[in-house]
């Protein structure tokens, strides 16, 4: 009989079972990041008032799910690197001769679109990086019913 692993305790997707370990999840997604970074911050409650700070996509990474519960919201941070990809290459383009090059559509899977987005919202509420009018209020708890939809 198989030993059922105790859930990880910062996992904001615990209620689900099958926790395996830590894992540091980037709150937006690290091959977005890595495309668009390095890159300068400010408002997150880990820096002083009206500070910037120039960091790379390592940075902003937090403990809020466990390793097989980050593993699997993947295919929603490949959709959203496609979406990251297209809008970088016609922003890439300086002429119009250059942009008629590039494909005239590009089909994304919507929903998969809509939970990276839920799955980015997730993150960033169980790591507490964000503030609210310059005060910050630590982590909030990530409801089930937000978890569910997300999975």
């Amino acid at each position: 009989m198989r030993k059922k692993s105790p859930p990880y305790a910062k996992c904001y997707a615990k209620h689900l079972g099958g926790c395996n370990g830590k894992s540091a999840e980037h709150y937006i997604s690290r091959s977005i990041l890595k495309v668009i970074g390095p890159f300068k911050v400010s408002g997150f409650p880990w820096l002083k008032q009206g500070e910037t700070k120039v960091v790379s996509e390592n940075a902003l990474t937090a403990t809020v799910l466990c390793e097989c519960h980050n593993n699997t919201l993947s295919d929603f941070d490949s959709e959203a690197m496609r979406l990251i990809n297209f809008l970088k290459q016609i922003d890439e383009k300086e002429t119009e001769a250059e942009l008629a090059k590039i494909p005239q559509k590009m089909y994304i899977d919507g929903l998969k679109l809509e939970k990276w987005l839920l799955k980015t919202l997730c993150a960033i509420m169980a790591s507490g990086n964000y503030l609210v009018d310059g005060k910050g209020f630590g982590s909030l708890d990530v409801s089930e019913y937000l978890v569910d939809l997300l999975y």
